[in-house]
């Protein structure tokens, strides 16, 4: 009965004495249950009340001991394993899908919800908050540099099993007064950058960063000292700066260069006033990619070899990696061809030496790019696949679409249209569920560009090319500032064929047709033209078109 059981106990509670039966019945059911525990079992169970969507018997140790690291004496007076056993007896817990090998439990909410009463009749909720917000933040933290290394898909799962609690523990910092609990929030949501990330979670992310940031400029404390913190953040040292540092890299990637380089720059600025010198060379980074996405190239150069620089100095694998990957792009535009090998292939040395699954993967998408230039598409293919391994090894939604979509374009230019619009296809539904929106600009680019040379019903495809080309226009001109098409052939060719078989008059009607429609229409529009593709390209999808049209890597 429990587990349909629509209504929290707010619902049973407030004064009303008429509730039916089996409300009532329930509420006196858990009362009576806790009315038979011990005393400190019963403190345990009202403790356990703060974890949201469950928890381990680590953070139980934490939270209900107030030691972080586990290591003090039984607080409690109780031995917290057998305790739990019998909480687990009198069904106020049950226990859960073991993650890695440790125990996980949890309480159902309408249970979870009185344990939280009885938590603040006691007077003990406010303690309790604190502690779980303290253990989370060293969570956070603890994790963030071990996510760069070869348990890094286990560190992003382990984060992500406990986004309730993160959720509810950063609200708390958002409320509580004290500048601990502040300081707390700000540290968690800058470490979980990567978590957001991975997970296509940028919106929710960029939200946390922006209001911790907020209630920290607020309170205005402490905010121009290096800050005493667990460990050195894999983005600086400073609370403020790894959390700006992480706010400008998440509006970077949604497509928001001025707003992500406002924060790069305060990043920057703060940096320098504290000597944060990693936070200063991660804002440099940031602002060198602002800069190569506005056409500065050389700018863009010379803030990523400064960067670079600095990484060296403190020999941090991380921000070398870094550094060296958009040094590396920076070059390739600045047609410095030879260099841009060079420098992207010491990268990739370095993400391998990390064991860093993103970084290898990133790395070899740049590298395909090279290949893919000097007409190597068989290099250019095998690299793209061996990263999407890559990207299935750290399980992240994020960053599989772009190996796609340059799959989606080396096919195409070899003429195969089916299976070319299978990868856009692909690419174009994760970053749709991302809101990757330059991502998705570029896949209807190249669906326009598979439709534009399709050679049955050329004139009805040519106008499907020219909307979807005016679909791309319209999220390009979105973002802030606008984007630029993607470079190389695909919009080109698109652009090309359609306008010579449709003629100035009915291309720009076309145009402007897809240009009017709403984001989610025009995605809708672009997967029916797929499917409808299905039925005019005759020829078979290659055995890896096929797997990435259905989510998987071989």
């Amino acid at each position: 009965m429990l587990p349909r059981l629509g209504h929290g106990l707010t619902l049973l509670s407030g004064g009303r004495r008429d509730l039916p039966a089996r409300q009532q019945t329930l509420r006196n059911a858990i009362a009576w249950s806790y009315d038979l525990l011990p005393e400190a079992e019963q403190r345990l169970f009202r403790h356990l009340s703060v974890f949201v969507g469950g928890f381990t018997l680590e953070a139980a140790e934490a939270v209900c001991k107030g030691d972080p690291t586990g290591s003090s004496g039984h607080a409690l007076g109780i031995d917290l394993l057998d305790e739990v056993g019998s909480l687990v007896d009198n069904s106020l817990i049950r226990p859960e899908e073991v993650l890695g090998g440790e125990p996980r439990f949890r309480m159902l909410e309408t249970i979870r919800e009185y344990g939280l009463e009885q938590l603040g009749t006691a007077g003990e909720e406010t303690t309790i908050r604190r502690r779980h917000l303290s253990w989370l933040a060293d969570l956070a933290e603890r994790g963030q540099p071990e996510i760069f290394g070869p348990n890094g898909a286990e560190w992003v799962d382990r984060l992500a099993s406990e986004l309730d609690n993160l959720r509810a523990a950063l609200a708390w910092s958002l409320t509580d007064p004290m500048s601990t609990s502040v300081q707390a929030g700000l540290r968690m949501a800058g470490a979980l950058q990567q978590l957001w990330f991975y997970r296509d979670r940028l919106t929710e992310g960029q939200r946390w960063l922006e209001q911790t940031l907020a209630v920290d400029q607020a309170r205005r404390r402490q905010t121009e000292t290096i800050l005493p913190v667990a460990r050195r953040g894999a983005f600086g040292a400073h609370p403020r700066v790894v959390a700006l540092n992480g706010l400008s890299v998440l509006r970077l990637h949604q497509g928001e260069r001025e707003q992500g380089a406002l924060a790069a720059g305060e990043a920057l600025a703060l940096a320098r006033n504290v000597q944060d010198r990693l936070g200063e060379a991660h804002a440099l980074s940031t602002l060198g990619n602002v800069a190569r996405g506005s056409g500065e190239f050389e700018r863009s150069a010379t803030l990523h070899e400064e960067s670079l620089a600095i990484f060296r100095s403190f020999d941090d694998p991380f921000g070398i990696w870094r550094a060296l990957v958009n040094l590396g792009s920076t070059l390739g535009r600045l047609g410095d061809g030879e260099r841009e090998n060079r420098v992207l292939e010491e990268s990739l040395a370095v993400a391998r030496a990390m064991g860093d699954a993103w970084g290898i993967a990133l790395t070899l998408r740049q590298l395909s790019g090279i290949a893919y230039r000097h007409g190597d598409l068989d290099r250019a293919t095998a690299l793209l696949e061996e990263s999407l391994v890559w990207w299935a090894k750290l399980r992240a939604t994020r960053g599989r679409h772009w190996s796609l979509w340059e799959l989606g374009q080396i096919v195409l230019t070899r003429g195969e249209l089916q299976p070319a619009a299978a990868y856009f296809r692909e690419s174009l539904m994760l970053c749709r569920e991302a809101g990757d929106r330059p991502g998705i600009a570029r896949c209807l680019e190249g669906l326009a560009a598979a439709a534009a040379v399709t050679t049955s019903e050329s004139v009805t495809w040519s106008i499907r090319a020219a909307q979807l080309l005016g679909s791309a226009a319209s999220v390009r001109e979105a973002l802030s500032p606008p984007v630029l098409p993607s470079d190389g052939p695909t919009v080109e060719r698109a652009v090309v064929a359609a306008r010579a078989r449709l003629g100035e008059e009915a291309y720009a009607s076309a145009w402007a047709e897809g240009r009017d429609m709403p984001l989610d229409r025009a995605i809708e529009h672009a997967l029916e033209v797929v499917n409808e593709g299905r039925a005019a390209v005759s020829e078979p999808a290659p055995h890896h078109a096929q797997n990435a049209a259905h989510g998987s890597v071989s």
